[in-house]
C-alpha cells in the first residue's frame, strides 16, 4: 500500500538538509519505491513530504542510505516521521525555478472525495500546479499538500475552481477567509519512471 512519510526535523536547516542529499544522492541512484519528495524549509527546520510504494521501501532507504548518510555528516539529532496512507497524490512536471507549497487539511476522507471529484483535478491538473499530495492523517483529517509554481496560479484554481465547488457544496472554503498561507519549497523530485498519480 501506498504511504505517505510526513518528517519535520528541528534545528536542521537548507544547509544540512542539501549536504544530506548530496551524500545519499537519491536524486542520481533514486530510492527503490520512493515516488515524490518534497522539502520544505519551514521556521524550525526542515519539514518533508513523500510518497512510498511502501512503508517497506521507506524504511530500507532509512536503515541502508539515508540514516548512515547522516551519521557520516556527523549531524545530531533525530527526525520527527509518521508514516500514514497515502490517500491521493498526483504530479505533473516538475520544474526548477521558485516554487510555493500550501499546506491545508480536509475534515474526513469521503469530504476529500466529494469535493475532489467536482473539482476534477485528475483530468484537468490546475494551470500551475506542480504537485498534491492527500494524507489520511491519524486524526481522521485528509491533509494536504499542494506545490504550486505561484500565489497566482493557486489563488486562480482556489477563486475559478474550488470556490464554485464550495458554494454548490454549501461548505465554506479558504478564499472565503483569510488567504492560503505558502512556505518555499526547497527541493521536489520525483524519479523517472515513477508513478504519476494514485487514486
Amino acid at each position: 500500500m501506498a504511504v505517505a512519510m510526513r518528517m519535520r526535523w528541528p534545528g536542521i536547516g537548507a544547509v544540512e538538509y542539501d549536504a544530506v542529499r548530496e551524500e545519499v544522492t537519491w536524486e542520481d541512484r533514486a530510492p527503490v519505491g520512493g515516488w515524490l519528495h518534497v522539502a520544505l524549509a519551514a521556521d524550525d527546520g526542515m519539514e518533508v513530504w513523500d510518497v512510498w510504494e511502501s512503508a517497506d521501501a521507506f524504511r530500507a532507504f532509512t536503515e541502508e542510505r539515508l540514516m548512515p548518510g547522516v551519521a557520516r555528516l556527523g549531524i545530531a539529532g533525530e527526525p520527527i516521521v509518521k508514516i500514514e496512507p497515502c490517500h491521493y497524490f498526483q504530479r505533473e512536471l516538475i520544474v526548477g525555478g521558485r516554487l510555493l507549497a500550501e499546506v491545508g487539511s480536509v475534515p474526513s476522507a469521503e469530504a476529500y472525495d466529494v469535493f475532489a471529484a467536482k473539482v476534477d483535478w485528475d483530468t484537468q491538473p490546475p494551470a500551475g500546479g506542480i504537485c498534491h499530495i492527500a494524507v489520511q492523517a491519524e486524526s481522521g483529517t485528509i491533509d494536504t499538500l499542494s506545490v504550486w509554481r505561484s500565489e497566482q496560479a493557486c489563488v486562480r484554481f482556489a477563486v475559478d475552481r474550488m470556490k464554485p465547488v464550495a458554494d454548490a457544496l454549501g461548505v465554506p472554503h479558504e478564499i472565503d477567509g483569510s488567504p492560503p498561507r505558502f512556505s518555499a519549497v526547497h527541493a521536489v523530485f520525483a524519479p523517472p519512471g515513477s508513478p504519476t498519480r494514485l487514486r
